[in-house]
Parts: C-alpha cells; sequence; structure tokens
C-alpha cells in the first residue's frame, strides 16, 4: 500500500493519507521522509459580483451591488492533521467558509 490510502479510492477528510506508512524514528537519528511529501486539497473558487446605477439627478446616482463569495458553495477543506501520533494526524477536521452573499445600496450626491 503506498502513502495516499486514495490511490485505489477518493481521499475522505477522515483519512487523507495513510498514517500508517509512518513511523518515529530511531532515537538520536532523522527520519528518511522527505520534505512537502503530502499534498493537501486544493482549492475551488468563484467569486462573482454584479452591479447596476442609475442617474437619479444631475450630480446623484444609486448604485445595487450583489457580491457572492464561493458561489458555487464548493468545499474547501484546510490541511489535515500533520503532527504525528496525534489525534487528528491524517484527518481533516475544518474547511474554509461555505457561500457568501452580499447586497449593497449605494447613494452617491
Amino acid at each position: 500500500m503506498g502513502l495516499f490510502s486514495g490511490t485505489s479510492g477518493p481521499r475522505t477528510p477522515a483519512e487523507w493519507f495513510n498514517t500508517t506508512a509512518f513511523t518515529l524514528p530511531a532515537q538520536y537519528t532523522f527520519g528518511n521522509a522527505g520534505r512537502n511529501i503530502v499534498i493537501g486539497p486544493g482549492l475551488a473558487n468563484l467569486d462573482l459580483s454584479l452591479q447596476k446605477e442609475w442617474g437619479l439627478r444631475e450630480h446623484q446616482t444609486i448604485q445595487f451591488r450583489f457580491d457572492a463569495f464561493n458561489a458555487l458553495n464548493h468545499p474547501n477543506f484546510n490541511l489535515p492533521g500533520r503532527i504525528y501520533e496525534a489525534s487528528n494526524f491524517g484527518v481533516i477536521t475544518s474547511a474554509q467558509d461555505a457561500r457568501q452573499l452580499q447586497f449593497a445600496l449605494r447613494l452617491t450626491f
């Protein structure tokens, strides 16, 4: 079995990588695991903004604005636990913010 348990199937937040592939090195020695061998989940994000402006009088305008952050509401997981022998080693326990919508109305004079 390789380092990544997801080689035969999808990686899950409950087990992002094969934690049994790691052991503690002997005392007073360095391990043989390289840097950056575990890759975290990627980021998929789409932010949208729509706005419309109307002229009311000579120097007055009103603007309506709609913003959507993470418009597709895709789950963007944070990095898995990276401390060996910790209870969350290899487990993703949090995610970034879900979709957020914002409306605004602005009067300029």
